[in-house]
């Protein structure tokens, strides 16, 4: 399903080529010295990315010593001007090997805090827009709620 770049060796996937604004990773900050480069990165530069991303832990099983799957993080990010995921996975220099195009950026938003029918078929724990980090502006887009009234909470 992927071929190798000769460019830099990294698997690209053959589904990386669409064009897009929005891309999608899902990044292990507390195994991969990268992916938390990556994070910082992208939260030092406003300017030049919009982002919204959630940690996620993993999921118990039956036996609650055991998890399936790993702490991520899903992070969401728009670029200024259309690319494409293989162009991005060069852009990230080795940072990361897969990075999606989104062509749904609002059922991405779905999908990172698992309220989709396949979520919670799969018993998943759901998340909630209030545990989204980000700019401001991308959130309200993606989750309908200015940042400055999630910082505040409910006020009863």
């Amino acid at each position: 399903i992927y071929t190798l770049s000769l460019h830099d060796a990294l698997p690209i996937y053959k589904s990386n080529s669409g064009r897009a604004r929005f891309f999608g990773l899902i990044l292990y900050p507390e195994e991969c010295e990268s992916h938390k480069r990556l994070i910082n990165y992208i939260q030092d530069r406003p300017d030049n990315f919009e982002y919204a991303m959630i940690e996620h832990v993993g999921e118990p099983l039956d036996d609650e010593e055991e998890t399936r799957g790993k702490n991520h993080v899903h992070l969401i990010y728009k670029k200024r001007m259309q690319s494409s995921g293989n162009t991005e996975c060069k852009f990230w220099a080795g940072w990361v090997n897969h990075v999606e195009p989104i062509t749904s950026p609002e059922a991405y938003a779905s999908y990172m805090l698992h309220d989709t029918p396949q979520a919670i078929e799969a018993g998943k724990t759901p998340y909630t827009s209030d545990q989204v980090k980000g700019t401001p502006k991308l959130i309200t887009k993606l989750f309908g709620k200015p940042q400055i009234l999630r910082n505040l909470g409910d006020i009863s």
